[in-house]
């Protein structure tokens, strides 16, 4: 016990032992004398330890099994109070008689003496007491089996058969006249289970707190373990394990070379041991690395079987992947900026200084002035766009909504982005019923997007092209639908369009231009509208855009006009 001073309740098992080892000597010296007076003598000793054991079983079961410390002052009547008193009372049977009759005799039978007691009721009530407390410590050691963890389970079934003992061979005794050397077997019985116990503390190191919580770690552990054989057979696998190869239904003996995913890994170890950097493992959508240690014997170098355990790193592959991700958009980033950053300058460039050299015509100049207005537009847009994704990214990014009717911002967006389509012959058309479609917006942020829409529609439209704009609405929603018969957009490329600073790779697209953050800011601007985009597309046949908005409600056109009766007017205002 004193290798294992971590354990709960270990100073009630060493005078347990002490106890115990009383008990034994008064039993040994009673047998060894054939006299009445010295039998009864030692008999009457002995239980002092007769006393004194179960109680501090009781003590180290308590301690044990529920984690809490003993009273002092129950442990002190347990342990010095009750024992001294019994004894006491045995001693002086001579002289009252209660507790063993005086007409109690020597019988020999099989060449045994012993004494065949005539018992007393004080005999009776410390047998009552001594059953309350073994049942207390019965109680104690059931208690555990109902909620023991895995870890401990098999220790805690142990311990109760060990307890139940004692009390099984007095009973055989009381009942079934069952006897050891003419003498009652509990005493037997109760030294078989504190070797029983130190049987455990030797073999299984239960009793251990360091082990115990080793069993605990491989029981509770999240990355999953298992245990082999030198011939690959599974010795034992964590809950862990068990449930990641649930499918492959694995029991303790299963040759584990045959085992997908793993019995590589296994066949490996068995010829290399550890002694290989081990390859990661993919199994139900997770990434293990696993880690190989040899399980030897004490103080010698032949092994005993592996230990192989699976340690996730779905966390780190998917950062890693983050990562990467997140490095070659930064990559994106700067060459698409450099890219719609040097094609602007480089035309303001030329024109500035083929103004500088004059000599052009009137039609010249203004050619070049327009050139280079346009070029700046470009430039503002860019740089625009930019402030705009840190405003999202920073949550600075505020709307100034009011009722708003769709229609006349619909037509407002066409007339201006027919500008952009100089170089091609677009044909536009937009479709309404006629009706008021109002919502609750912001009107240049919701312009802006589609003014984003439109402008990619016109880039990738074919020459001579078509664009289409359709308002609708829904019992709740109003529905703006933007068409082209452009390059169109293959779906598996759905999260690229909305993504920042990336644009659908086709033949031809870097030319087009554009920095990729347009449709990005579009749908967080109307994520803040509780809107929606999304697009339907064919390659090679076009594509529509379809962005949603909740319908203004009559409710809130009260609430707004309240607002304006009480005070200045003020627009509603969200971010």
């Amino acid at each position: 016990m004193r290798q294992y001073p971590n354990t709960l309740g270990h100073r009630w098992f060493q005078i347990g032992i002490g106890a115990m080892a009383l008990w034994l000597v008064a039993i040994g010296l009673q047998i060894s004398n054939d006299s009445l007076s010295c039998k009864m003598l030692w008999e009457e000793v002995a239980w002092f330890g007769v006393v004194l054991m179960p109680t501090v079983w009781a003590f180290f079961l308590y301690e044990y099994a529920l984690g809490r410390k003993v009273n002092r002052l129950l442990g002190l009547a347990g342990t010095l109070v009750a024992p001294v008193l019994i004894t006491a009372g045995t001693l002086t049977n001579a002289y009252h008689g209660q507790f063993y009759g005086l007409d109690s005799h020597l019988v020999t039978e099989n060449g045994r003496t012993f004494v065949e007691f005539s018992l007393g009721p004080l005999y009776y009530i410390v047998v009552g007491y001594l059953y309350a407390v073994v049942a207390v410590g019965l109680a104690l050691a059931f208690i555990p089996t109902l909620k023991a963890p895995a870890a401990v389970r098999s220790f805690v079934k142990k311990l109760l058969f060990l307890t139940s003992l004692p009390v099984l061979a007095n009973l055989a005794y009381m009942l079934g006249g069952v006897t050891v050397a003419g003498l009652d077997p509990a005493p037997f019985a109760f030294s078989v289970s504190l070797v029983g116990l130190v049987w455990l503390m030797a073999d299984d190191r239960w009793v251990d707190i360091t082990a115990m919580g080793r069993e605990v770690l491989f029981h509770n552990s999240t990355d999953p373990i298992l245990i082999i054989g030198l011939d690959g057979r599974l010795c034992d696998a964590s809950p862990a394990a068990r449930r990641l190869f649930a499918a492959d239904r694995l029991r303790p003996g299963d040759h584990l070379t045959q085992t997908s995913d793993i019995g590589q890994l296994v066949q490996r170890v068995l010829c290399d041991g550890s002694d290989f950097v081990p390859p990661t493992i993919q199994r139900g959508g997770y990434s293990f690395v696993p880690r190989i240690y040899p399980i030897d014997l004490m103080h010698m170098k032949s092994k005993l079987g592996w230990i192989i355990t699976l340690v996730d790193v779905t966390a780190q592959e998917t950062a890693l992947q983050q990562a990467r991700a997140a490095d070659i958009a930064k990559t994106q980033f700067l060459s698409t900026v450099s890219h719609e950053l040097r094609t602007p300058l480089t035309v303001i460039n030329g024109a500035i200084r083929l103004m500088n050299k004059g000599n052009l015509g009137a039609d010249q100049v203004e050619r070049l002035i327009k050139m280079t207005s346009d070029n700046a537009e470009t430039l503002a847009k860019l740089v625009d766009d930019l402030l705009d994704v840190q405003r999202i990214d920073n949550e600075g990014f505020k709307l100034k909504r009011e009722k708003l009717d769709l229609n006349p911002l619909a037509e407002t967006a066409l007339s201006r982005i027919q500008s952009y389509q100089s170089q091609k012959f677009i044909a536009f058309s937009l479709e309404t019923d006629g009706a008021a479609l109002c919502v609750d917006g912001d009107p240049q942020r919701l312009g802006q997007v589609l003014a984003n829409i439109l402008s990619n529609a016109i880039k990738f439209s074919k020459d001579p092209g078509e664009v289409r704009i359709r308002l609708s609405r829904t019992d709740t929603t109003a529905e703006i639908r933007i068409s082209d018969n452009g390059i169109g957009i293959p779906e598996e490329a759905r999260d690229t369009v909305f993504g920042r600073f990336t644009q659908v790779e086709s033949p031809g697209s870097r030319t087009r231009g554009g920095s990729g953050l347009g449709m990005h800011i579009s749908r967080q601007i109307l994520r803040q509208h509780d809107g929606t985009i999304d697009f339907e597309s064919e390659v090679g046949k076009g594509t529509t855009f379809i962005v949603t908005l909740p319908l203004w409600q009559p409710q809130e056109a009260a609430l707004v006009q309240g607002e304006d009766d009480e005070a200045a007017p003020m627009r509603k205002t969200a971010s």
